[in-house]
């Protein structure tokens, strides 16, 4: 009964994505000596990620110092995409 409720509820990620007006980054390689993704048996493991613009200008500073909350949303909304980009990277 599961496999059921899993195959009704297909979402195209990329889609889902574009209606919420964003855009996965190109995916970039990492910027020291390390993986971005690994696979194990039936679960990937990510490394830790930053707040890349899709130029790769760099986020950072510190909340309420050099960053407005806003702008501190927008960075996190920067990792998740660049974490997303990296699992369609890694799973096709």
């Amino acid at each position: 009964k599961r496999v059921a409720a899993v195959a009704v509820r297909q979402v195209h990620t990329e889609a889902k994505i574009a209606a919420m007006g964003l855009q996965l980054p190109p995916p970039g390689a990492a910027q020291a000596n390390y993986i971005l993704a690994v696979r194990s048996g039936d679960m990937v493991f990510t490394a830790g990620h930053l707040p890349m613009d899709h130029d790769g200008t760099l986020v950072s500073g510190k909340v309420g110092v050099d960053l407005s909350t806003d702008q501190a949303y927008d960075a996190a909304k920067l990792i998740g995409l660049n974490i997303l980009t990296t699992l369609k990277k890694e799973l096709g």
